[in-house]
């Protein structure tokens, strides 16, 4: 079993002591993710400027890389400093495999990382940052204030969506659409990090891999 270990500070974000702490006590790996990444955020730092600092922690524990990864070049960006892998998340939902909702993939297809922005709204991740294709995601009401808090948000309360089970999916919740449901699917979580502006097809999930380490080893581009 791989041994994975949180490190957080109360003195804010410290990624490269966090993981010199996280090696100390043992980790398998290190996930070093950058600002850029869509979802759960926990970075306030560019990947590609924060991760030298975590490769000289971490010393021999390996290191992965993560956010606004959508193509083989931000792949090679991460290899070369020394990264053993990369982590893809919104390239991925976009594939013909995963449970998503189908209007969720087409609105990834045709958004760009210029349409994010960073949001609170998401009521089971309140506190923590969640980047969102503005576009996608929030009610235009809910656009207009950034981070209401819980009890002054547009909406609050109002039923989005229902799975095939009959329970519901309400405003805010950090859901994202799955094929399960119906309902008002702009509405919900449709989360996307920087790298959607590489996300233009619906590959299967073995074309995207095949493609992405072609694209990893093309010097050229």
């Amino acid at each position: 079993m791989l041994n994975s270990i949180a490190i957080e500070s109360k003195d804010g974000p410290t990624p490269a002591i966090g993981a010199q702490s996280a090696s100390a006590l043992g980790a398998d790996y290190l996930v070093c993710q950058g600002i850029e990444a869509g979802g759960d955020v926990q970075s306030s730092t560019a990947l590609y400027e924060v991760l030298p600092k975590v490769l000289e922690r971490a010393q021999s524990t390996p290191v992965l890389a993560a956010g606004g990864i959508g193509h083989g070049r931000k792949i090679r960006e991460a290899l070369l400093p020394g990264a053993s892998g990369a982590i893809l998340g919104t390239r991925f939902v976009a594939t013909q495999e995963n449970l998503a909702q189908p209007e969720y993939k087409s609105l990834l297809i045709k958004s760009t990382g210029s349409e994010t922005t960073m949001s609170v709204l998401s009521g089971r991740v309140a506190g923590r940052h969640a980047s969102l294709a503005a576009q996608l995601d929030l009610s235009s009401a809910g656009r207009r204030l950034v981070c209401p808090p819980v009890g002054r948000r547009p909406g609050e309360g109002d039923v989005v969506a229902m799975r095939s089970d009959g329970s519901t999916v309400l405003r805010y919740n950090a859901v994202p659409p799955v094929n399960d449901l119906r309902g008002a699917i702009t509405d919900m979580a449709l989360y996307a990090g920087l790298g959607v502006g590489d996300v233009r097809d619906l590959p299967s999930a073995g074309e995207l891999v095949a493609r992405l380490w072609i694209e990893c080893l093309d010097q050229s581009r």
